[in-house]
């Protein structure tokens, strides 16, 4: 068995954030079954106390609007939420594969049980530092952090964030070559339509 043991500080800060993720999940299941804005009430209350100002001062019939149809999917239609919980799982599962073998493919051998732990401390850092554009710095700096914690080398941390932003970078890179043709072929599609309509 591999057991690694973080600072105090890490533990502490580790148990704030699960407290504070799971008091949001006990709100937000609330929110679901009583059809409450927990979202907007949210952000209300950020606007209110001046720490969303001018460009991000939000629009909150848009708000309202965006958690009226996460209602509808997550409590209207349980066959939906449950195909949208499926793949999300799913999609977790693989970030967690493709982690293991990026650590497998680094000569790091380590229980697939570290993969797990990596992922999800992360991810809380990630969302931490939501406001950083594009996260520079922040997930070579979290996985850094992480790896070291674990007793791993900060240095591989490093090189698997950057491996994963290179990754990123070349699906967004296809994403936005895909969007440009479609909005390409709809742009012409239109133009026929109007010559046709003269």
């Amino acid at each position: 068995m591999v057991l690694f043991a973080p600072p105090p500080a890490v533990t502490w800060f580790a148990i704030t954030i699960v407290c504070v993720f799971g008091a949001f999940l006990i709100a937000a299941a609330v929110a679901i079954a009583r059809r409450f804005y927990l979202i907007g009430t949210i952000i209300a209350g950020l606007a209110r106390f001046g720490i969303l100002r001018g460009r991000l001062q939000p629009d909150m019939t848009w708000i309202n609007r965006m958690e009226d149809l996460l209602l509808i999917v997550l409590r209207d239609s349980p066959a939906r939420f449950t195909i949208i919980l499926l793949i999300e799982v799913a999609a977790q599962a693989l970030l967690v594969a493709e982690l293991l073998w990026l650590l497998r493919a680094l000569d790091i051998v380590t229980p697939a049980s570290f993969a797990v732990v990596i992922e999800a401390s992360v991810k809380v850092i990630g969302i931490a530092f939501l406001f950083v554009p594009l996260q520079l710095g922040v997930s070579e700096g979290a996985y850094a952090v992480v790896f070291d914690v674990m007793g791993l080398s900060a240095a591989a941390g490093f090189a698997v964030a950057f491996l994963r932003r290179a990754r990123a970078i070349a699906i967004a890179g296809v994403g936005l070559a895909t969007l440009t043709v479609i909005t390409r072929h709809r742009q012409r599609s239109q133009d026929v339509s109007v010559d046709v309509g003269h």
